[in-house]
C-alpha cells in the first residue's frame, strides 16, 4: 500500500492497472510498457506486495496471483494562486492511496 501519492485517484484508476486473476509474472510486465506515470508507481507497489510475501510468509513470486488492485482518493493539499485586482483562487492538489493485494492462490480459480 502506498498513501498520498502525488497523483489523483482518477488517474490512478484510468492507468493499466494490473487485473486480478493475474499471476505475478505477467502482471509485472504490464506497467512497464505504459507511458503514464502513475504505471511506475503501480509497479513498484507490486513488487513491495510481492516481496512482503516472500519475507514475511515465504510465498515464492511464482505462486502469486493479483487478489485486488485499488485507489482510493487521499488527502487534498489546497494551495492560492493570485489572480487579477487582489484575488485569489484555490489550487487543490489531489493524492491517492494506491493499494496491491497479492495472494498465494488465484481468486477466480479457489
Amino acid at each position: 500500500m502506498l498513501k498520498n501519492s502525488g497523483v489523483s485517484a482518477y488517474k490512478a484508476a484510468r492507468s493499466s492497472r494490473p487485473r486480478p486473476g493475474k499471476d505475478y509474472q505477467q502482471a509485472i510486465g504490464d506497467p512497464r510498457y505504459c507511458d503514464r506515470e502513475v504505471a511506475t508507481v503501480i509497479g513498484k507497489v507490486l513488487h513491495s506486495a510481492a516481496a512482503n510475501a516472500f519475507h514475511n510468509n515465504g510465498i515464492e513470486s511464482e505462486e502469486l496471483f493479483v487478489s485486488a488492485c485499488y485507489a482510493d482518493e487521499g488527502t487534498t493539499l489546497k494551495r492560492w494562486r493570485p489572480r487579477a485586482r487582489g484575488r485569489a483562487t484555490r489550487i487543490r492538489k489531489r493524492t491517492c492511496h494506491v493499494t496491491v493485494i497479492v495472494s498465494h492462490a488465484c481468486p477466480r480459480r479457489s
